[in-house]
């Protein structure tokens, strides 16, 4: 695996704004809770990146949260009854 220069690695807010809409659809498509180390499996990238991106989706009352203790936590579509 080679490294690209750091120019390639940044993401425009359009990749930024795909991401968060993938994740809303991993939530979307769950009918549990999902882990953040989960739905970046899924996603491909690095559990910070969508932890950031799960605040500010929760921030935006879009998904709720259970942290369980300080290394995990628990994201779900807002919308589904648990």
């Amino acid at each position: 695996m080679g490294y690209k220069k750091f120019s390639e690695n940044v993401l425009t807010s359009g990749e930024a704004v795909s991401r968060k809409q993938r994740i809303l659809q991993i939530l979307e498509n769950e009918d549990r809770p999902v882990s953040t180390n989960t739905i970046a499996d899924q996603l491909g990238v690095h559990w910070k990146t969508v932890a950031d991106d799960l605040e500010e989706l929760h921030e935006q009352g879009k998904v709720d949260r259970k942290e369980l203790n300080n290394r995990l936590t628990l994201w779900w579509d807002r919308e589904i009854q648990l």
